[in-house]
């Protein structure tokens, strides 16, 4: 979605020997160094097209992820990537080397860069208006003779629609007299739509050449959500990507219902984070474009000592919010009510410690396990409470 920009990864480079070799690896790849493409100013339309930003965006993002293991950052319990991300994932997750994810990387820009070519076709993002009535929108237009479809899940109000460039415009403009706010993306082709048969085609050549293994570590597919098995399973998967649409919420939801709290993202900008904002607040996303490396990572994933009033708070409104899901009686009341007093008395003192804070997220687990809701209910309230953060 032209996430790349001129000096992207600089301060990481600079600071990181994994990530300078995951740049000589690359330029070893190639043939070429094509590192000034990414520093250089003068270079910046040459790194907006198609098959150099890609490129860029896949490099740069296993780089990241090599400086955050370096730095011997956090264990990672899933990895995902949105359209072009999931082949970042992949590599990072062991299931593709990176020359390979180069080779895929380059052949599909080609091949969609191809498709595109020969159709004048585009994308917006629409937001404000529910997925079914975009849907709905797109399957009057197609009943029309028009060709246009919804591509991207990202948020409960955000989709991405994508087709031949008078067809979307046109039904751009029916949604936005419903409401909708629509966004041109800065693509030049009907991307994850039936439109780009030809493209899978040629994808499903090529992996057929270099097949992706099983990831070490469980990447979820934008397709489904669900992890790869590798072999003919990813084959199919990445090849289905690309005509049929990106279900980025679900792969958000699929991350909280597994309790992840919170994850970084690796590649240039924050676009993930931002939908993930909108789609998943309970999952605390931090771009790792933002710094120098995992120390400071990791301060912004830890709960800091002005956040104490508002995790009180957070603990108070759980408190309140969280219906009984047990028979009620005497005891279970009494202790609830104490919990609940105890939260209160903590919210009126004039300063924090870490020890109320930790008193704190006691005394609402404990009421809410009176409450009857089960462990792993209860995780997820304390992720919530601390927006995601480490205490």
């Amino acid at each position: 979605m032209g996430a790349q920009y001129t000096g992207m990864g600089a301060a990481l480079r600079d600071h990181h020997k994994a990530y300078r070799r995951t740049l000589d690896e690359a330029c070893e790849v190639l043939g070429a160094d094509w590192t000034d493409l990414i520093y250089d100013p003068a270079r910046k339309t040459e790194l907006k097209r198609q098959e150099n930003s890609q490129l860029t965006v896949l490099v740069t993002g296993v780089a990241m992820f090599r400086a955050f293991l370096e730095e011997q950052g956090p264990r990672v319990p899933f990895c995902a990537g949105h359209s072009l991300g999931e082949y970042t994932a992949l590599c990072c997750a062991g299931a593709l080397t990176l020359p390979d994810a180069i080779s895929l990387v380059q052949g599909r820009a080609q091949l969609i860069r191809r498709a595109a070519d020969d159709l004048d076709g585009t994308m917006m993002w629409v937001v404000n208006l529910d997925a079914d009535v975009v849907r709905a929108a797109c399957a009057v237009a197609r009943e029309e003779g028009r060709q246009v479809y919804v591509s991207a899940y990202d948020a409960p109000r955000q989709v991405a629609v994508s087709g031949v460039t008078d067809d979307v415009t046109a039904v751009a403009r029916e949604l936005e007299t419903r409401g909708a706010l629509v966004y041109p993306l800065r693509l030049e082709g009907p991307y994850h739509s039936p439109l780009m048969r030809s493209a899978a085609s040629g994808m499903a050549e090529l992996l057929a050449r270099i097949p992706v293994t099983e990831p070490v570590v469980p990447v979820l597919s934008g397709v489904d959500a669900r992890p790869h098995r590798g072999g003919e399973h990813s084959a199919e998967l990445l090849v289905r990507q690309l005509v049929e649409p990106v279900r980025w919420l679900d792969v958000q939801r699929a991350l909280v219902d597994a309790a992840v709290p919170r994850a970084v993202e690796f590649g240039p900008g924050t676009v993930l984070s931002f939908l993930a904002d909108k789609a998943a607040p309970s999952l605390y996303v931090v771009p790792f474009d933002r710094f120098t490396g995992v120390r400071e990572l990791s301060a912004a994933l830890h709960v800091s000592e002005d956040q104490y009033p508002q995790v009180v708070d957070r603990c108070l409104r759980a408190a309140v919010s969280t219906r009984t899901v047990v028979a009620d009686a005497p005891e279970r009341h009494r202790t609830v009510l104490a919990r609940y007093r105890e939260l209160e008395e903590l919210r009126d003192r004039a300063a924090f410690t870490g020890e109320d804070i930790d008193r704190a997220l006691g005394a609402l687990d404990e009421l809410l396990e009176t409450k009857g809701l089960a462990e792993r209910e209860r995780v997820v309230a304390r992720h919530r409470v601390l927006a995601g953060r480490h205490r």
